[in-house]
């Protein structure tokens, strides 16, 4: 019995240093798994932020793009009310007439667009008087 033990103990002996070995190695494992995940949250923290500027700004792009949408609408609404209205009026024919002749002083300034102007206020008095 005692020879038993002691033969136990040298068997034990002979795996210490194994067994040593084995847990350094893991505890080696468990620290670069450690710095791992701290460098992965890192990154994920990084990007979580980079994602949370991006949704900022796309929601105010979008806000910013409905406010001009809205706008818009609102300046078309207007401009074809007023066509409308000075249709009802008889002034129609008279704000084409303006209209008109403002385009022909603004392409004045430019010569090179003076032909193409001309065939365009030739078409338009001819649309202008079908009207």
């Amino acid at each position: 019995m005692v020879v038993n033990g002691i033969r136990q103990m040298s068997e034990d002996n002979l795996q210490l240093p194994w067994l040593q070995n084995r847990v350094a190695e893991q505890q080696s494992h468990a620290k670069d798994l450690e710095e791992s995940i701290g460098m992965l949250k890192e990154k994920l923290d990084k990007a979580n932020k980079d994602l949370e500027i991006l949704r900022l700004k796309a929601k105010q792009q979008h806000e910013q793009d409905m406010e001009e949408m809205d706008f818009l609408e609102q300046f078309y609404k207007d401009q074809i009310r007023n066509i409308l209205e000075a249709r009802k009026d008889g002034d129609f024919q008279n704000t084409q007439q303006k209209e008109v002749q403002e385009n022909a002083e603004q392409s004045n300034a430019n010569p090179s667009n003076r032909n193409d102007y001309i065939k365009n206020t030739e078409q338009e008095k001819g649309r202008v008087t079908e009207d």
